[in-house]
């Protein structure tokens, strides 16, 4: 940067939107008099939208790219945080990249796109553990209070520090199975069909997982921790 200034997460994040661009083949030029300024939530009208704009992401629509990195992007932050948070922006990263260069060849609609983008993390933040050798640490909190501001960010996001103690509030003293489970489908909103698709194991089994988490959280909420 020039003049010294440090390089700020803006920065960073800017960086990694440029690599995802450049990684994506034949992209269409950027519109020069388009901004979008839309709020995380609420820019799509229906799905039959959303789905559109997957769909022209994958023709190389640049806007198109950055309208599904700007949704997108904040639940996978959450997602990878509550598996690897010492790692979650290096990977979020990674998984834009590997998505960019697999856009040209992607088929399915908004759903599929977002069974695929987390998939991916998935695969991202296996591949890391296996790497350093060991599971995940998740941040132990102190009480329920914490859990607060994830239940309100399902309809309004904002407060991201608070978010991101909710969702280790969320995983905090679940197996590892049990916290991928449920992160699948509360922070990244998948179907348990999806999560079943997603982790390998029938939709049954998905189901008990994740009725199994549930339960530790009640009894540990319950019993102040």
């Amino acid at each position: 940067m020039a003049g010294g200034e440090p390089f700020s997460l803006d920065d960073e994040r800017q960086v990694v939107r440029e690599r995802f661009h450049a990684e994506t083949p034949n992209a269409a030029p950027r519109a020069p008099d388009r901004v979008t300024t839309h709020p995380e939530q609420g820019r799509f009208e229906s799905s039959a939208e959303l789905s559109r704009t997957v769909e022209r992401a994958c023709k190389g629509d640049e806007d198109a790219i950055t309208d599904l990195y700007r949704l997108f992007n904040p639940a996978l932050l959450r997602f990878l945080k509550g598996r690897i948070p010492s790692a979650a922006e290096d990977l979020a990263a990674e998984v834009w990249v590997s998505v960019a260069k697999g856009l040209a060849t992607f088929q399915g609609d908004d759903r599929d796109f977002r069974a695929w983008l987390f998939a991916t993390a998935r695969r991202r933040s296996i591949d890391h553990l296996r790497r350093l050798g060991r599971r995940p640490r998740l941040k132990h909190v102190e009480s329920m209070e914490e859990l607060d501001p994830f239940v309100a960010e399902s309809a309004q996001m904002g407060m991201q520090l608070e978010v991101d103690e909710a969702v280790r509030a969320l995983v905090s003293g679940l197996t590892s199975e049990q916290a991928e489970v449920l992160l699948l489908r509360v922070v990244a909103g998948l179907s348990s069909e999806e999560v079943s698709r997603i982790v390998g194991k029938p939709e049954s089994t998905v189901r008990v997982i994740q009725h199994r988490a549930i339960k530790r959280l009640a009894e540990k909420f319950q019993h102040g921790m």
